[in-house]
This record gives C-alpha cells, structure tokens and sequence, in this order.
C-alpha cells in the first residue's frame, strides 16, 4: 500500500487546492499523520486513571532481581500524579514513592513534589524529583516508562508501512494484535523529543493501532527495544500482558498481572500513599 494513500490522499476527480510547494505539503501530511496515529495509541492503550500491578524478572539474574510492585498513575487538565509501591523482594517490600507535578502557566516550567516511603520511618520523606531516565529498583524500568506517554512531549512524523515479525506466543484474541509468527502490518512513526536528544521509532497495529515495538536511541546510550504483547481488553482500553524491556545485553520481562482502570485517592495522597 502506497504511503499517501495511508495519510490520506484526495480521491480521484476530487477537487483540491493548489499546492504550492509538494514537498513541503507531504512533509505536513507525513507530521499530521504520525501525530494522529500516536494519539490513537495513547488513547487506546493509556487510560488516565490507572493501577495494577507488575512483575518484573530479568531472566538469568536468578531471584535477586525478582520485582513486584505496584503502579498507581492518575492524569488530568494540568496535572499527574504516580504512586509506585514495592511488595517483593523482602528488602524493599512496603518501599513506596510518590510524585506529583502540577502545569502552570503556559511555558513554564512545572512545580514538582517527590517523597519516599521506607518501612522503617515513620512518615515519608520529600526528595529529589527523578531524573526521567533513572532506573527503578533494579527493575529495569524507567521513569518515564511509568508516567505513560505525553504527547506534546514528541515531534512526530509517519515513516512507512510495513509488517513486523512476532514470533512465539499466543495471540491477543478477536481484534487483537496477534503474534502467531505471521506478519503484523503496522505503521511506522518516528518522533523525536522536543528537547532534541531522544529519537524513537514506534511500530503501531495497523488494524487496532496499537504500539507493539518503540526502539529508542539516545546518544551515548543504547540502543533500547520495549516489546509489548498478548494484548487484552481492560475495559474501554487495550492493555499488554507482557513487556520485554532490551537494552544493552540486559532483558527485563514485565508481566501485567493485575489492571484496574481507575486509581484509588488514598495511593496519591502524600499523607496516606504509604499506608495501602
């Protein structure tokens, strides 16, 4: 299939504008294009309000880098708030974390609150705001992996269509992105952060528009692969059973084993985050 027809493309004996400047106009419709296919994808795989519950296994690290923990993330006009809570191994279990961060005037820079939880205080602890690309507890998570996506954090710019090879496991059932070893037809988004040093190349389910692959490329870092998969309906939204997380030589598999579409107000609230 063409790539214009994709975006698009006005159909025969339809009358058009004249275009001035084609390459210019492709490269608009190529921007729309991948802007649109990523907010399909937040939309369908991002609920604002949200809590389940991970585990997280860096295959050949033995029991040590065993992880559960909990995530509990809630968005709204000009704000998010994200609670992660560690229930294995027994070293950080009832380890909590919350952050909030508030969007003030148009342009400037948000106010932002962090504070920790360990079981053997008291009472949390304010601390510094995260960097976006920190690891979680030997988790082979990040940051930024939890907040979900923002998209006017992106630039974004349709690439192609193409099919991509899923090999081994189940399907995802009627409608889902199924990973049978057969081709999956997606289309390729490349975005590039608006601060200009983080590139990535999503693959989105053509027919669901779903993210099943994001390779990502920082300089000076490695490359980075995020595999989602066995995708399943949660509710109005679509959620993948597993994560593979790649980056370097290291692998983490990240398994969903329990979605609620909705984020209780005790896990946000910096008085009681730590108590559930």
């Amino acid at each position: 299939m063409a790539l214009g027809l994709a975006l698009g493309a006005p159909a025969a004996g339809q009358d058009t504008a004249p275009v001035s400047s084609p390459a210019r106009s492709e490269a608009d419709a190529r921007q729309e294009a991948g802007r649109l296919a990523a907010t399909l994808a937040v939309r369908r795989s991002e609920p604002d309000a949200l809590w389940c519950r991970l585990e997280v296994e860096v295959p050949g690290a033995g029991l040590g880098k065993r992880r559960v923990l909990e995530v509990t993330r809630l968005r709204a006009a000009g704000e998010r708030s994200l609670r992660v809570r560690f229930r294995e191994p027994a070293s950080l279990r009832g380890r909590a974390l919350l952050l909030r961060e508030v969007q003030g005037a148009p342009g400037a820079e948000p106010e932002r609150w962090a504070w920790r939880h360990e079981p053997e205080r008291e009472r949390a602890a304010p601390i510094p705001w995260p960097e976006e690309d920190e690891q979680l507890g030997g988790a082979g998570l990040r940051w930024r992996d939890l907040w979900g996506e923002e998209l006017a954090c992106w630039r974004y710019r349709a690439e192609d269509l193409g099919t991509l090879a899923l090999g081994g496991g189940r399907g995802a059932g009627e409608g889902g992105a199924g990973e049978g070893g057969a081709g999956v037809e997606v289309l390729r988004v490349r975005s590039r952060a608006r601060s200009g040093d983080l590139w990535r190349l999503l693959h989105l389910e053509r027919r669901q528009g779903l993210p099943l692959l994001v390779e990502e490329v920082r300089p000076g870092q490695e490359r980075r692969l995020i595999w989602r998969s066995g995708w399943r309906r949660v509710g109005a939204y679509w959620q993948p059973s597993t994560i593979r997380v790649v980056s370097g030589e290291e692998l983490s598999v990240i398994r969903l084993r329990e979605v609620e579409t909705s984020a209780p107000a005790a896990h946000l609230d910096p008085s009681r985050f730590q108590r559930e």
